[in-house]
């Protein structure tokens, strides 16, 4: 058969098809990789490493739920891999699953290494802050600024726990004006996800203020009814920085 980028492939070699996937994974054609994969695993390789390319596509394809049984198949050959219980994590993540997402995210942690760990632990702190473990959630993030200090998204996603979680709304208020203050110096103060989370901590500062100083609970009702479409606290789903 001829793929269509040209390449030669023997149709009844599973290794090759394996392979074909890996490169379409690199290329980012992850509907073209999940169908390398797949005719790999129909011809019989069941190599944990084919099952887990098949899944991460799956779930940068949009499909977290085939995306789990392909991760699922891999982990039960491999439980070993970092990479596999990421993606569990972010399918489950992405499936609203966020139990499950914290204890695959805390298990891919144990597995690697110090930046694909900050990388990890930051949605592992979101799954957390889903599910109202908002001190767990505030520590995790604590953790992703030591091992990667100045990380932006981190540093607006713990002034937004701040916020959600301390009825003193002093340290939400200096952990937005330290983001804005980081965010604005950074080299992509320009990019519109940075522009939508400075535009959000400049409103919070000013309610809380509001609500502070003249005692405004309508003020505040008011601008959490005006952000409450975007939820810009979270991580990007398809992972960290």
């Amino acid at each position: 058969a001829l793929d269509p980028r040209g390449l030669d492939v023997v149709d009844e070699d599973p290794r090759l098809w394996a392979r074909l996937g890996a490169v379409r994974h690199q290329l980012e054609v992850h509907d073209g990789a999940i169908d390398a994969y797949g005719t790999a695993l129909a011809l019989g390789d069941s190599s944990a490493s084919t099952w887990r390319g098949l899944g991460m596509n799956r779930y940068l394809d949009g499909a977290p739920r085939p995306a789990r049984t392909a991760l699922d198949a891999s982990y039960a050959v491999d439980s070993t891999n970092a990479r596999t219980a990421f993606y569990l994590g972010l399918a489950h993540k992405q499936l609203e699953a966020f139990d499950e997402a914290e204890r695959w995210l805390t298990l891919a942690a144990t597995l690697t290494g110090r930046q694909p760990l900050a990388d990890i632990l930051e949605h592992l702190a979101d799954a957390q802050r889903f599910q109202d473990e908002y001190r767990a959630a505030i520590e995790t993030d604590q953790v992703v600024l030591y091992l990667s200090p100045g990380r932006l998204s981190t540093t607006f996603h713990l002034a937004v726990l701040f916020d959600e979680y301390y009825a003193d709304s002093a340290p939400a208020v200096r952990q937005f004006e330290a983001f804005i203050q980081q965010a604005m110096a950074s080299p992509v103060a320009e990019r519109s996800d940075t522009l939508v989370m400075v535009a959000y901590a400049q409103n919070r500062i000013r309610a809380l203020r509001e609500a502070t100083f003249f005692g405004a609970p309508e003020a505040e009702a008011e601008l959490q009814a005006d952000s409450s479409d975007t939820d810009v606290g979270g991580t990007g789903a398809q992972g960290g920085r």
